[in-house]
């Protein structure tokens, strides 16, 4: 009898500690599946901006709008936007992007979406299956060239 209650006992434990891993689990796929929506009614208005890359260690928006720098004002992570292009043939070469984000700002023609979320496009950082970015604004360009940082913009 004394076995019984002692598997009883244990089989108990088990089960609850496997309630709480499934209600952990559903709460996190939730959580990602929520942050990592792609955007989806763009604003129809054409707009130009130009924006530089941030290089954040983390998985986020990592553009911001040059019109929102201010001398002594830091970049805030809610200022930062992802960017989209049109079409695969636009897509920015990382390298190349890395490289020029120094010394170029990068011009693009396009429209935002009304909703935030995390483009399609977007290439993650930190492989981490639960993790996701927050959801950010995004611009959907359809043209781009990046301008030297000396010239005026």
């Amino acid at each position: 009898m004394r076995k019984f209650l002692i598997w009883g006992i244990k089989g108990v434990s088990f089960l609850l500690l496997l309630i709480v891993f499934v209600v952990i689990a559903r709460f996190g796929y939730l959580a990602y599946s929520e942050r990592s929506i792609q955007p989806k009614i763009l604003s129809n208005k054409e707009e130009v901006i130009n924006v530089i890359y941030v290089n954040w260690a983390c998985d986020c928006a990592n553009f911001i709008d040059v019109s929102l720098l201010q001398e002594g004002k830091d970049i805030d992570e809610k200022d930062c936007i992802f960017i989209e292009p049109n079409a695969d043939e636009l897509t920015i070469n990382s390298d190349t992007l890395y490289h020029k984000q120094f010394d170029y700002y990068l011009r693009l023609k396009g429209q935002y979406y009304i909703d935030e979320g995390v483009p399609s496009s977007y290439e993650r950082k930190i492989v981490e299956p639960l993790m996701a970015p927050n959801k950010a604004k995004v611009f959907r360009y359809t043209a781009y060239e990046f301008i030297r940082k000396k010239e005026k913009i």
